[in-house]
């Protein structure tokens, strides 16, 4: 038993249960206090060890943060994760003075780089921001690399838009569905890219009227939420 691969799991009824957002968040903090205590930590945590730890952090975490990018006074804001769904991950209520109800969808700027510098901080507890990282059996190697912030930050931008498009590409979602991309990245993006990336989604809503209630943003560094809605571009 002391040979035992870590890990995490969240029973799917629980990971489904509706909540306000305010208790989602508390919620989250509460699972991942939790976490923190378990032996292996590390490993659960950078390589998703557990039923549903993948689907906690990387749905349920930006799925709060949009319902608190929803949340205005006299508005009540409701958001349930779901598992089983192909087409969404989440639903996301408000109820008071707006009244509507959306599908979410999430996906994420995940690549094999980064999951290779996740890995290498569970197995080796370091790993550089950028330069070459490659793999030898489960072992992850890698070498420092000067890079230029604003073209890397660049390349984030185009990576979170081409996610957005890939969804819309499937053409599967209506009116009633958001599609939600997940950076979680080291580095924040500044002001002028977040602008450039907002810019980019509403020309496309803008000229191909994609059926869909909206695209939107969450940057993890930050928990907070960029986004365009159909209805708001004309």
């Amino acid at each position: 038993m002391g040979n035992q691969e870590p890990r995490f799991d969240i029973e799917t009824l629980e990971y489904e249960q509706a909540r306000h957002v305010f208790d989602m968040c508390r919620w989250i903090n509460e699972k991942l206090a939790e976490m923190e205590k378990e032996d292996g930590f590390t490993t659960i945590y950078f390589e998703r060890k557990g039923k549903n730890v993948k689907k906690f952090l990387e749905e349920a975490y930006p799925v709060a943060a949009l319902g608190l990018h929803f949340f205005r006074p006299a508005d009540d804001v409701f958001v349930q994760c779901l598992t089983g769904n192909p087409s969404y991950d989440a639903i996301l209520t408000v109820k008071g003075f707006h009244n509507f109800s959306i599908k979410v969808e999430v996906t994420t700027t995940e690549t094999d780089d980064s999951t290779k510098r996740r890995q290498s901080v569970s197995r080796h507890g370091f790993r550089w921001s950028s330069g070459p990282i490659w793999r030898v059996g489960r072992e992850i190697l890698s070498e420092p690399e000067m890079v230029d912030v604003d073209a890397e930050a660049e390349q984030l931008v185009n990576l979170a838009y081409s996610r957005a498009l890939d969804k819309l590409k499937k053409g599967t979602y209506g009116s009633d569905t958001a599609i939600l991309v997940y950076i979680d990245t080291h580095r924040t993006l500044d002001f002028y890219f977040r602008k450039e990336l907002i810019e980019k989604t509403e020309d496309h809503i803008r000229e191909q009227q994609p059926e869909i209630y909206g695209i939107y943003y969450c940057h993890g560094t930050e928990f907070l939420v960029d986004g365009v809605a159909r209805h708001d571009v004309w």
